[in-house]
């Protein structure tokens, strides 16, 4: 059986049993096969033997990524297994990775391959969070951002997410908001994300959305986004997405 679960045409991802202080969020990392038929792998996670051997007949592993300043734990260990592969991280980890003379620190914009494109989320400094669109599957990747646990086994996660507002529903915890010092800022940079197509959203923690993931943003997101996104109906018809 293969280890990896394919997404989408050029997406596969590989799901991990994290726990966190006893709960049983999950962790997601995100295989991109680029245009060059090289890999990128965004947020990795403990790989088994198998489940690399997988990422590797995809293709030579190119870059890796940290994507924000939590999501770093196996970041180190996937380095050292590809060690030819571009390490991209989050500005503020260089005191928590090991292979610092490896790592490039993302901008605020960027592409790998001018193909997948990647958007600092602004206004939440504690986090720095980089989201990812592949613009050829319409595919958005977000890490802490938002969670979307719609049903879950563990009743304390469960209870935990209700207490932040997020359980059966797709958006930012309140320990999120928490995080956002700045609503203007973190409100353009996700009004940002909508000048490209995309449809499906892979998130780190919970559910994946593969359809309708634009109306699930705008609603989870509403408090932040512009009035611009939140009442055109352009944005939400994905016949609009070239």
């Amino acid at each position: 059986m293969n280890p990896l679960n394919r997404f989408s045409e050029h997406i596969w991802t590989v799901s991990h049993p994290l726990a966190v202080a006893g709960l049983q969020l999950g962790a997601r990392a995100t295989i991109v096969r680029l245009p060059s038929d090289r890999v990128m792998i965004i947020n990795p996670v403990p790989f088994e033997e198998p489940t690399k051997e997988a990422i590797d007949a995809l293709g030579t592993v190119d870059t890796i990524v940290a994507p924000n300043l939590l999501h770093h734990l196996f970041f180190n260990d996937a380095c050292r297994h590809w060690p030819d592969a571009r390490a991209l991280t989050a500005p503020g980890l260089e005191d928590k990775i090991e292979l610092v003379e490896r790592a490039v620190s993302m901008g605020h914009r960027g592409s790998v391959e001018d193909t997948i494109h990647w958007r600092r989320i602004e206004g939440a400094p504690k986090l720095e969070e980089h989201v990812f669109v592949d613009p050829r599957d319409e595919v958005l990747v977000i890490s802490d951002i938002a969670f979307h646990f719609v049903d879950h086994p563990q009743w304390i996660l469960r209870m935990m997410m209700r207490l932040n507002g997020v359980y059966g529903r797709f958006g930012p915890s309140r320990i999120l908001r928490r995080l956002i010092d700045d609503d203007e800022a973190f409100g353009q940079s996700l009004d940002d994300l909508f000048q490209w197509p995309w449809d499906a959203i892979i998130v780190a923690h919970g559910e994946n959305i593969d359809r309708d993931g634009r109306r699930l943003f705008v609603e989870g997101f509403e408090r932040y986004l512009s009035s611009e996104i939140i009442y055109s109906p352009e944005i939400l018809d994905r016949s609009n997405l070239q």
